[in-house]
This record gives C-alpha cells, structure tokens and sequence, in this order.
C-alpha cells in the first residue's frame, strides 16, 4: 500500500506542480481528523506518514497512573 501511496502522492504533486511536503502534510491532516471523528474526538491521537516510504503510523498517547481508578 504504502508503495502505491508514494506514487499517487508523486504523480499527483508533477500533475498540479504542488510540493511533495504540502501534499503529505494536507493528507496526515485528513487522515488525522478522519481517525479522531472514528474514535469520539479523541485529541490524544497523533498520525504521522514518513516522507521516505509514505508508511503510515497512528499513535495513541496515554497516561500512566500507578493504579487505575475505576
């Protein structure tokens, strides 16, 4: 996938003459606020896609507590 990605993405920015880094960052965007709405609005997520492999990469951060509270 990520492979095809890659392609899309350069053909897309030799098409409409965009930078390669403004398409990447307008789509970890959309696919940022696509995956929020998904998982209730959640503000603790963070998406990144590696400019080399177009891999994509969704990270949860957490708070460790000592104990839960439940």
């Amino acid at each position: 996938m990520s492979k095809e990605l890659c392609f899309v993405i350069d053909q897309i920015s030799r098409e409409k003459g965009i930078s390669r880094d403004a398409l990447l960052n307008v789509l970890e965007a959309a696919l940022l606020s696509a995956v929020r709405k998904k998982f209730g609005g959640r503000t603790n997520i963070d998406l990144r896609i590696s400019p080399k492999n177009c891999d994509i990469e969704v990270f949860e951060t957490k708070q460790v507590v000592e104990s839960a509270v439940n």
